[in-house]
C-alpha cells in the first residue's frame, strides 16, 4: 500500500484486522475503501495461484493492479449516473412525542491514552434535555468503547429520570448486540449485557443504529473529552461550538 494514501491507517496502530477495517470504513474515502478491498482480493488471488503453480502478479505489482481494476470498474459504471443517484445526506431524526432520544458515541484519544464518551438527550422537537462529555480509561477495542458509551447513555437516562428512551449509536456491531436476544459472548459482552439489564428497568428503552452523519453531536461531545478534566454536563444548553452542530442537525 502507498504510505501516503493509507498513512492514517498506519498511524492508527489497529490491534486486529477487524478493527482496521472498521476504522477504514468510518474514516476512509470511498476510493480508499475500494482500493484497499481490491488489494486484499489481489493478495488472496496471488496466494491461490502460487499454491496451484499458476502465473500470478509479483507482490510489488499488486497495488498498481488493484488501482487499475478500480479505475476500470468506475469508468464502466458511469460515475455521472452514480452522482445523480447519490443518497440524500443522513440527518438526526426526532423521537416520537413523549420519548427522548439519546445519541451516544466514543472516541479513542490515543494521545492521552483514554477514551472520550459523548451522550446527548433530545426531545421530539430537537431541543437538548441534557448532554455530557466524559473521559475514561483506554479501551482495548473500538467496540468496547462504543459499548461503554451505550451503557453511560442508559445510566444518564436514569440520572435524569427519563423513562421512555431511544438509544442511537453509529457502531453497528454494538447496536446489533444490544438488540439480540440472549447474552452477548464477545469481549465487550459483559458491558452489553449490563446495558440491557439497566435498560430493562426503564419503562421503554430501545436501541437503533444511525450513520455517522446522523450522530455528529454525540461524536463532537466524545472528542471534546480531550479538554475535560473528568466529566462535563450541560442541562438544556450547550456551548457555542456545540450549538452550531446542534443547529446543523435541525436545519
Amino acid at each position: 500500500m502507498s504510505g501516503s494514501e493509507f498513512q492514517f491507517l498506519i498511524q492508527r496502530g489497529c490491534r486486529s484486522f477487524v478493527e482496521l477495517l472498521e476504522y477504514l470504513f468510518r474514516e476512509g474515502s470511498g476510493l480508499q475503501v475500494a482500493v484497499f478491498a481490491t488489494i486484499c482480493w489481489c493478495l488472496w488471488q496471488r496466494r491461490n495461484r502460487v499454491r496451484m503453480h499458476q502465473p500470478s502478479w509479483q507482490v510489488h505489482e499488486i497495488e498498481g493492479q488493484a488501482k487499475r481494476m478500480v479505475r476500470e470498474f468506475w469508468d464502466a459504471n458511469n460515475q455521472g449516473q452514480h452522482r445523480s443517484m447519490r443518497r440524500p445526506p443522513v440527518r438526526w431524526s426526532p423521537p416520537p412525542a413523549g420519548t427522548y432520544k439519546a445519541n451516544f458515541d466514543a472516541a479513542i484519544l490515543e494521545e492521552l491514552q483514554c477514551v472520550g464518551l459523548g451522550v446527548v438527550f433530545r426531545d421530539h422537537s430537537g431541543q437538548v434535555i441534557a448532554a455530557l462529555s466524559q473521559r475514561i480509561g483506554l479501551s482495548r477495542t473500538v467496540e468496547l468503547a462504543e459499548a461503554l458509551a451505550a451503557r453511560r447513555a442508559v445510566e444518564f437516562a436514569r440520572e435524569l429520570s427519563l423513562f421512555d428512551v431511544i438509544l442511537e449509536g453509529d457502531c453497528l456491531r454494538v447496536v446489533q448486540a444490544l438488540n439480540a436476544s440472549g447474552g452477548c459472548n464477545t469481549l465487550y459482552g459483559h458491558v452489553v449485557n449490563e446495558t440491557k439489564r439497566l435498560g430493562a428497568d426503564l419503562r421503554h428503552c430501545s436501541y437503533q443504529h444511525v450513520c455517522r452523519e446522523g450522530n455528529k453531536l454525540a461524536h463532537c461531545l466524545a472528542r471534546r473529552a480531550v479538554s475535560s478534566a473528568d466529566i462535563d454536563v450541560w442541562v438544556e444548553d450547550l456551548l457555542e461550538d456545540l450549538d452550531v452542530v446542534l443547529q446543523s442537525d435541525l436545519s
